[in-house]
């Protein structure tokens, strides 16, 4: 569901970037320069959000990258930490 979800967004984003196709026609008169430089740029952003864990439109429904390891390290491995005795397996 959400990776179909996904694939619709992203159909409609490419609808509404004007572009129908890319096509191999030499005599086609887009210049698909801007668009590509655009997306390049635009997953660039993403991909650096994703990395350093800011708040995304993805992470809202589950974490991913950054915000994910912050949350293994802050609240998962924290507590497991916490939980062992050191001392549990000494005698004097």
């Amino acid at each position: 569901m959400q990776i179909k979800t996904s694939l619709l967004d992203k159909e409609r984003e490419l609808a509404a970037s004007s572009v129908t196709a890319m096509s191999d026609d030499p005599l086609a008169t887009v210049d698909s320069g801007p668009l590509v430089l655009a997306l390049i740029n635009k997953f660039i952003n993403a991909y650096g959000d994703k990395l350093e864990g800011r708040f995304v439109k993805e992470s809202a429904v589950e974490l991913s990258g950054g915000s994910r390891i912050n949350y293994i390290f802050h609240e998962l491995f924290r507590k497991v930490v916490g939980s062992i005795d050191p001392f549990e397996h000494l005698t004097e």
